[in-house]
């Protein structure tokens, strides 16, 4: 009689499994909402601004949701690129892709074309950038390189209400062994380099003031930084690099305050074999950011550096995040064509109800 007894055990062990998998899957799709904009060519930009959600696509469409309620899209426009920063709750900048480079500025959500300044070259390669807070806005631009592979970058401030730009600072790198590719600017015009030299991270920061470096580092032990954000309170940089590590580092001098590991212990990325940290955001009131090493999402206790959550937001290529105005929603982004903008509810504790 025993015998006859296992089949009958197994059997109920397996619907009880299939059970609790068809349970998690209704909750996941309950807790995530997807906007889909068709025949969408990848996500570049997306940015919570105000009680909207910001996106541009590569191609340059820009779309606006509502956050509250059902997201309601609020509007839908086409910007000169994705290269683009919101410069206060009313207004989003994009850079011209081709001839001399302009900085076009749109009213959001309507897309109403207020303005253009002229901005860099015809040959130069431009990318905006701009504080937590909106404060302070800069610009970065990159000519090609020379034949032995010298390139040139310019690093400027730009005053948004008089629509002056600043003296630019000018430093040089050799292609061949160095890079930059991430680039933040804090409340006080310091603006933040990213990137390696000889396969080693390196970060450079630079008084957009006074045109001085403040300091140019290469962090021994590290591969190259890919990621950079200036924390809202602007004491600390977040920098991510390839091996899936964060460093908080002192914005005044470039040592590492903190070394944060994501991955936890035997934790493997075996289809893509990539472990960078190539997004970065921080909750509104700042008490949480998040990173992703596609295609996790790790949230982090901004104070302790703490992972509270890891969500998985079904994208493989995460190309862009941003929290909810209340910080209890994240939004996630494919780099890929066609793929969905993702809304996750971030769970919450007790405490934070």
């Amino acid at each position: 009689m025993q015998k006859n007894k296992t089949p009958i055990k197994l059997f109920v062990l397996a619907f009880a499994v299939m059970a609790a998998v068809m349970i998690y899957q209704n909750l996941s799709r309950r807790n995530t909402i997807a906007l889909l904009v068709k025949d969408n060519k990848g996500t570049s930009f997306l940015e919570t601004v105000g009680d909207s959600l910001v996106c541009v696509f590569q191609d340059g469409t820009a779309c606006v949701w509502d956050w509250a309620g059902e997201y309601a899209e609020k509007g839908r426009f086409k910007a000169a690129s994705e290269r683009t920063i919101v410069v206060g709750p009313g207004q989003l900048a994009a850079v011209t892709p081709t001839g001399k480079k302009m900085l076009e500025f749109y009213t959001l959500p309507s897309g109403e074309k207020q303005k253009e300044l002229s901005i860099g070259w015809e040959d130069q390669t431009v990318w905006p950038r701009i504080s937590f807070d909106k404060s302070a806005a800069a610009l970065v631009r990159a000519s090609p390189p020379s034949a032995s592979g010298e390139q040139l970058y310019e690093f400027l401030t730009l005053d948004l209400d008089k629509d002056i730009q600043g003296l630019p600072v000018p430093l040089s790198i050799n292609k061949k062994t160095e890079t930059f590719v991430d680039f933040a600017v804090d409340s006080g015009h310091s603006l933040y380099a990213v990137g390696s030299r000889d396969k080693v991270g390196r970060i450079a920061a630079i008084n957009l003031k006074d045109g001085t470096t403040l300091w140019d580092r290469v962090f021994d032990d590290t591969k190259e930084f890919c990621s950079v954000v200036v924390s809202p309170d602007g004491q600390y940089l977040l920098a991510g690099n390839r091996d899936g590590v964060l460093y908080k580092i002192d914005p005044a001098s470039g040592e590492i305050i903190k070394k944060v590991v994501l991955l936890e212990p035997g934790e493997t990325r075996p289809v893509t074999n990539d472990y960078s940290v190539l997004n970065l955001a921080f909750s509104p009131n700042g008490r949480f950011y998040v990173a992703t090493i596609n295609p996790p999402a790790y949230v982090l206790e901004a104070g302790s550096d703490v992972v509270v959550h890891k969500l998985s937001p079904a994208n493989k290529l995460v190309s862009k995040i941003a929290f909810s105005p209340d910080g209890r929603r994240i939004a996630t982004s494919d780099i890929r064509a066609s793929y969905p903008i993702k809304i996750l509810k971030v769970p919450q504790k007790k405490s934070d109800d």
